[in-house]
């Protein structure tokens, strides 16, 4: 007989979980018995989303956090950790798409260079700042939401495409790195 919740005990980070996929990710992840650490930029919908969790029995924090600023992803990670105990598991959620759908010689660089930080940059920080511990424990588990967009070209999404392909080759290189110590990607 499968256990009924197989995440009891266990600690997860998810970024991007204020709305869409990271909220439904979290809400998942409570309902299964995970306590849940939600990291993403509105701390309004993170509070809503926390309210959520704890309606379904999980203990929970909510940390807004731009996980693409390297001081901000380290202190949204500390303060999971010290509310709840070590990341047992790492959902890289977070992400952007360019404001508009353009061609990338019309596309305005800084616009576009967010989305790419936030898409690659937060998902990189995350993983720096998580992994140490998860390999010094010979466990862990990181997942990193990729995109159909990242496997084929988008001119008009540009961005967004490139940085979903590039997280696809990090989680390649992950696993290949963390082969044979306990921790999956």
């Amino acid at each position: 007989m499968a256990d009924a919740a197989p995440l009891v005990g266990q600690v997860a980070l998810v970024s991007g979980a204020g709305r869409g996929l990271g909220r439904e990710l979290a809400l998942g992840l409570a309902a299964a018995g995970a306590r849940v650490g939600l990291v993403g930029r509105t701390r309004s919908s993170l509070d809503a989303v926390l309210h959520e969790c704890a309606a379904l029995g999980a203990r929970g924090v909510a940390v807004p956090a731009d996980v693409a600023d390297r001081d901000q992803a380290r202190a949204a990670v500390d303060t999971v950790v010290r509310d709840l105990g070590p990341v047992d598991l790492l959902v890289t959620n977070a992400g952007l798409r360019e404001r508009a759908a353009m061609t990338p010689w019309e596309a305005d660089p800084d616009d576009w260079w967010r989305v790419v930080e936030t898409n690659l940059r937060g998902t990189f920080l995350l993983d720096r700042l998580v992994l140490p511990a998860m390999v010094g424990r010979g466990a862990g588990r990181v997942l990193h939401v990729g995109s159909g967009m990242g496997q084929r070209p988008h001119p008009g999404w540009s961005a967004y495409a490139v940085s979903k392909a590039a997280v696809s080759r990090l989680t390649d290189s992950l696993a290949a790195a963390l082969e044979d110590t306990g921790v999956t990607v």
